[in-house]
């Protein structure tokens, strides 16, 4: 019966979006057809996962730089975040002066200062790597505080054990974190990948998806601008998912009331 359930659970779940993605790619390939579009304007869908196929190899190697310099700004906020909210987190005033902070940078968009990193970094992965970072860590922080934040019925307990701050933290604050944690990074993962991608194609290193999206669409290949930003999409995706086979391993041990 569990078996069962869980087939009925997860066909339930993935049908629907399994199926409006299938409406739409038979849309797009039917008006792509019948009006005789040409593929310099809008190529046909099989035409775009052709060119991904027989250019996956350099796609792939486009990937991985773009993959590592969204993974390095992505734990750059993720580190970020920890600290700073572990260290303001007792400070109602001072954290929420900081949660406001975060809730507005959240507004921003990040990208337009862009311009204002490569002054400081030079035209490059350091620079990506900084946006990145000043992208990603509003939304890591506003999860991480909540995490560092909350309360539980442990808390009085810590209280009548005496227990000091440091012990408080690693062993009751850091371990009920975990699931907002494990929140802000599905959250941030994928968009810290669109981040990167929207960097490079403003500048950055020649060996990166949004470099090359750059170049072949200024150099009107509109079918090999389809295929690398089907190898985003499928990034992003592979991305997401790891993160959340990361979220279901932590939940295994993680009680339930978190």
């Amino acid at each position: 019966m569990k078996k069962e359930s869980k087939l009925i659970f997860w066909v339930t779940r993935l049908a629907p979006p399994i199926l409006t993605f299938s409406v739409f790619i038979a849309i797009w390939e039917s008006y792509v057809y019948f009006k005789d579009i040409s593929v310099i304007l809008l190529p046909s869908p099989h035409k775009v996962a052709g060119e991904f196929v027989s250019n996956f190899w350099q796609l792939n190697k486009f990937a991985r730089n773009t993959l590592f310099e969204a993974a390095i700004g992505l734990f750059a906020a993720t580190l970020l975040s920890l600290v700073i909210a572990g260290s303001t987190y007792s400070s109602r005033k001072l954290s929420g002066i900081l949660e406001n902070y975060s809730a507005l940078a959240k507004a921003l968009p990040t990208v337009a200062i862009y311009p204002i990193c490569t002054v400081f970094f030079g035209i490059g992965t350091k620079a990506i790597v900084a946006i990145v970072t000043i992208g990603i860590f509003p939304i890591m922080f506003l999860y991480v505080l909540r995490g560092f934040a909350g309360v539980s019925e442990h808390d009085a307990l810590m209280e009548s054990l005496s227990a000091g701050k440091k012990h408080r933290f690693v062993d009751l604050v850091l371990p009920r974190s975990v699931s907002y944690l494990m929140a802000g990074l599905r959250a941030s993962a994928p968009t810290a990948i669109i981040i990167t991608i929207v960097a490079e194609y403003f500048g950055g290193e020649v060996r990166t998806l949004g470099a090359y999206i750059r170049r072949e669409s200024s150099n009107l290949h509109t079918l090999e601008m389809w295929g690398a930003i089907l190898a985003a999409c499928v990034l992003g995706l592979a991305v997401f998912g790891c993160v959340s086979l990361i979220d279901r391993y932590f939940s295994k041990w993680r009680p339930a009331s978190d």
